[in-house]
C-alpha cells in the first residue's frame, strides 16, 4: 500500500477555457415526490441502475411504515423516505417515468432520517438511516428498541417482476456489529447509514462518527479510544435471501478528534464496484489540519478477505478542504470530489481527483489521471460536494455554483442565483484524455436550490438533486415555478446525446427520416463509418439501385471494367488462396479477397472518379496507385501485380471493416494526381496494396495482398 502525493506539475489539471456549446446532454424530465412537503430535502441523495431511479427525501414526515403506505400522514416527523421511478414505455409508444414505489422503514421513527443515503444495483436497492435508533448490533434483530438514539441503520429492499407488476420488498434491517448510540460523552452516536453502497450482493455501509480506534479490518470492535474516526462495514448475500457482516473496515491510518472536534470521519462517503471498495474520510488530519483521504480496499474472490489497497489524498492540499467528502468507482476507475480546495483567488471554489491503477507491470500502484476544475469556478461553489464516475463519463455537482442560466450549455458567468448549483462532466477520449467539459443546470434555476448535491450517473443517463428547491406541485407545466414549498427538494433527469454526425440534434430523432434501409442507423453516420456511397450523397449505395447486390450503386459503375482477377480464370494465386469473382487473390480476413472499382465520371475537366476498395484486411493501411499498362498479374506478395508501367501512387488511407476509397477529403483529384493530361483520349491502370498482417497466411514474409486491377480511359 502506497500513498499518492504526486507532484503538482506531473498532473494535467482539467479546466475547460471555454465550455462547449454542443451538448452532450438533453433535459428529460423535472421530478418531484408523489407527497410534496416543506423542509422534505426530497433529492438529498439519488441513485441510478439501469433504467431505475430512487430518489431520498430524509425529512419527510409521513407515519407510514414499509412499501406504497399512506403518503398522506405527516404525523412522524423527518422519519424520511424513498421514491423509486422506472423508465417505461408508455401507451403511445413513447418512453417515460413512472413512479413504482414509495419506500418506508419497517420501524419508521421521527428523525431517523430513512433516505438520507441510497444506492441501487439492478434490483437489490439499500436505504440508509443514519439517526435511526435501535440498539440492536446484528443483521435482521430487534428494531423496536429505540435506546440507542443516532446509532443508525440500514436496510436493503429487493424487486421482483412478475407478469410486468413490478413489487418492492424489504428483505434485510441492516445494524453495525459494534452499534453504539449517543453517549454523554458522545453526543453524536455512530450515524452508521450516513453512506451507502451496493454491487451484485454487496453492501456498504459507513458510520462515520464510530468511535473505533482499530487500525486494521475485522480488528478488535471493543476499542472506543478514537473520538469520530469512523468506520465501514460490508455484509454480504448469501444465497436468495441471508444477509450477514463480513468485514468491518478501518484504515491503516485513524485519526481521532477530542469532544465537539471531529476525527477523520471515515465511512463519510463510500462506494462499491464488485470486489473494490472506496472510502471517504474528509475529516482525515494531515499536517494540523483536516485535508481528508480516500482509501481503496479490495476482496480476495476465492478467501473473501478485505485488504486496503491504496491511499489517497490531495496532491495539492488546502485547509480544511474536505478531499474524500464524496467519492465514486467504477471498475478500474475512480473519482474523489474535494468541495472545499483552494484555487488561486478562489478559496473553497473546489476540485475532483480522477485515479486509475498504474500501467507500469511491476506496479500495483493507482496514480492521478487527472484533476477536474471547471474554468468558470468561483469562490465557495464547492465543486466536489458530489460526484458520479460511469465508464467514461464524470459528473461533479457544485451545489453552490450561482449561474442563473437554464439547461444545458448556457452562460456560465452570469451570478446572478446564489447557491443554484450546477453540475459539471468530462468525457475521457480514446486517447484517455479527460475533456469535452460540460455545464448542466436546472430547468428552472432559482437561487439557493443548491442543484447539484447529490448526482449520479449510469450510462447513458444523469441524475442530479436539488435538495433544496421550493416546488410544491407534483405535475403541471407550471409546476417547477411554483415555489410554495421551501426546501421541498426535485430531482432532474438528463439523457446522454447520441450524435453520431455531430449536428447537435439526437439521433433517434432523425432515424425516422435518415435511415434509407432501416436498420437503426442513421444514413450519413453509416456511410462514415465506411459503408459504399459512391456519389456522395451520405445515403448508402445498397439503398439506391444496385442491381447486382455488390454494395456499389449502379450509376456508379461506369467509371472503370476490371481486370486482372484472383478467382482462377487467369494467373493463380500464390498459395492457392484463389478469390471470387471480381476481386483480387483471397486474404487472412475475407475468403473472397479485396475488390476494386472505379466510380463516377473520368472527365479530366469534371473529375469525379473515385477508387473504392472492399473485402480487404479490416483496419490496415492501404495505397492506391496507377500504371499505364496492364498485365495478366505477376505473383506479388499474397496477390497478383497487374497495373503496371510508370507507377505513380495516389496515396495511402486506412481500411475501415475492410473497406476504403481514394480520393480521401482533402486530397487532390485522380486526374490532377495521376497527371492526365486535359484533352483526355489515355488509359490508365489502377490497383490497391493493403497490409496483411497474418504471418502465417500465405507467404510468410510477404504479409500484403492487393486487389484487382481497373482499367480507366480518361476524357477530356
Amino acid at each position: 500500500m502506497s500513498r499518492l502525493l504526486l507532484p503538482a506539475l506531473l498532473v494535467a489539471t482539467l479546466a475547460a477555457s471555454t465550455l462547449a456549446q454542443s451538448p452532450d446532454w438533453l433535459f428529460d424530465r423535472y421530478v418531484k415526490a408523489s407527497n410534496p412537503g416543506a423542509e422534505d430535502n426530497y433529492g438529498y441523495s439519488i441513485a441510478i441502475s439501469g433504467t431505475t431511479l430512487v430518489v431520498g427525501a430524509p425529512f419527510e414526515d409521513s407515519g407510514a411504515t414499509g412499501v406504497n403506505g399512506n403518503q398522506a400522514s405527516n404525523s412522524v416527523a423527518s422519519s424520511g423516505a424513498v421514491y423509486v421511478y422506472r423508465l417505461t414505455p408508455g401507451a403511445t409508444g413513447q418512453w417515460g417515468w413512472t413512479q413504482t414505489a414509495y419506500l418506508k422503514a419497517s420501524n419508521a421513527n421521527a428523525h431517523d432520517a430513512f433516505g438520507y443515503s441510497v444506492d441501487i444495483d439492478g434490483d437489490i436497492l439499500v436505504v440508509g438511516a443514519p439517526k435511526e435508533a435501535s440498539a440492536s448490533s446484528t443483521v435482521n434483530n430487534n428494531p423496536l428498541d429505540n435506546s440507542a438514539e443516532g446509532s443508525g441503520a440500514a436496510y436493503v429492499f429487493v424487486r421482483t417482476m412478475l407478469g410486468g407488476i413490478e413489487t418492492w420488498s424489504q428483505q434485510a434491517y441492516l445494524k453495525a456489529s459494534n452499534s453504539q448510540g449517543d453517549l454523554p460523552n458522545d453526543p453524536f452516536g455512530d450515524r452508521f447509514g450516513s453512506s451507502v453502497a451496493v454491487s451484485g450482493d454487496l453492501v456498504a455501509v459507513g458510520a462515520p462518527w464510530e468511535d473505533g480506534g482499530s487500525t486494521s479490518i475485522n480488528g478488535p470492535q471493543g476499542d472506543e479510544s478514537a473520538y469520530d474516526a469512523g468506520a465501514a462495514y460490508v455484509f454480504r448475500r448469501a444465497g436468495a435471501s441471508f444477509w450477514y457482516q463480513e468485514a468491518y473496515v478501518k484504515p491503516s491510518i485513524v485519526t481521532g478528534g477530542f469532544l465537539l472536534v471531529s476525527g477523520g470521519v471515515f465511512g463519510d462517503s463510500l462506494a462499491l464496484s464488485g470486489n473494490r471498495l472506496l472510502v471517504g474520510a474528509p475529516r482525515t488530519y494531515i499536517t494540523g489540519d483536516a485535508q481528508g483521504m480516500a482509501f481503496l480496499f479490495e476482496r480476495s474472490s476465492t478467501t473473501g478477505l478485505w485488504t486496503e489497497r491504496e491511499s489517497f489524498q490531495s496532491a495539492q492540499p488546502s485547509i480544511d478542504a474536505y478531499y474524500g467528502d464524496d467519492v465514486d468507482i467504477d471498475g478500474n476507475r475512480c473519482v474523489v470530489g474535494e468541495p472545499y480546495a483552494d484555487a488561486p483567488g478562489k478559496p473553497d471554489s473546489g476540485a475532483a481527483h480522477i485515479y486509475r491503477p498504474s500501467t507500469n507491470p511491476l506496479s500495483n500502484a493507482w496514480v492521478l489521471e487527472a484533476t477536474l476544475r471547471p474554468a468558470q469556478g468561483d469562490v465557495d461553489d464547492y465543486f466536489g460536494s458530489s460526484v458520479a464516475i460511469s465508464a467514461d463519463m464524470v459528473a461533479v455537482g457544485a451545489p453552490a455554483e450561482d449561474g442563473s442560466s437554464t439547461g444545458v450549455a448556457g452562460d456560465p458567468f452570469n451570478d446572478a442565483a446564489s447557491d443554484a448549483g450546477a453540475v459539471y462532466t468530462w468525457r475521457r477520449n480514446s486517447a484517455g484524455a479527460w475533456t469535452d467539459a460540460r455545464y448542466v443546470k436546472a430547468s428552472n434555476t432559482n437561487a439557493y436550490d443548491e442543484f447539484g448535491f447529490a448526482v449520479d450517473l449510469d450510462g447513458a443517463l444523469l441524475a442530479v438533486g436539488a435538495t433544496r428547491e421550493d416546488g410544491a406541485s407534483t405535475s403541471g407545466p407550471f409546476a417547477p415555478f411554483d415555489n410554495s414549498a421551501q426546501d421541498a427538494g426535485a430531482a432532474y433527469l438528463y439523457h446522454r446525446l447520441a450524435d453520431c454526425n455531430l449536428n447537435g440534434i439526437d439521433d433517434p430523432a432523425e432515424v425516422a427520416t435518415q435511415d434509407c434501409n432501416q436498420n437503426g442507423a442513421i444514413d450519413s453516420c453509416e456511410v462514415a463509418s465506411g459503408v459504399g456511397d459512391c456519389d456522395g450523397n451520405l445515403v448508402p449505395d445498397t439503398c439506391q439501385g444496385d442491381t447486382n447486390q455488390d454494395g456499389i450503386l449502379d450509376a456508379c459503375q461506369s467509371g472503370g471494367v476490371g481486370f486482372c482477377f484472383g478467382d482462377g480464370t487467369g494467373v493463380a494465386c500464390p498459395c492457392a488462396n484463389s478469390g471470387s469473382a471480381g476481386g483480387g487473390c483471397a486474404n487472412s480476413a475475407n475468403a473472397a479477397g479485396g475488390r476494386l472499382v472505379a466510380t463516377g465520371l473520368p472527365f479530366v475537366a469534371n473529375d469525379t472518379l473515385r477508387l473504392v476498395g472492399t473485402g480487404m484486411t479490416p483496419t490496415s493501411s492501404v495505397l492506391y496507385f496507377q500504371g499505364t499498362t496492364q498485365s495478366s498479374g505477376t505473383i506479388f506478395g499474397d496477390g497478383l501485380r497487374c497495373a503496371t508501367g510508370a507507377v505513380i501512387r495516389l496515396g495511402t488511407t486506412a481500411n475501415v471493416g475492410g473497406a476504403s476509397q481514394w480520393p480521401v477529403p482533402g486530397a487532390q483529384a485522380i486526374s490532377v494526381r495521376g497527371a492526365i493530361p486535359a484533352q483526355g483520349g489515355v488509359s490508365r491502370t489502377y490497383q490497391a496494396w493493403y497490409r496483411d498482417a497474418n504471418a502465417t497466411f500465405c507467404t510468410d514474409s510477404a504479409r500484403f495482398n492487393l486487389t484487382n486491377g481497373v482499367l480507366v480511359q480518361w476524357l477530356p
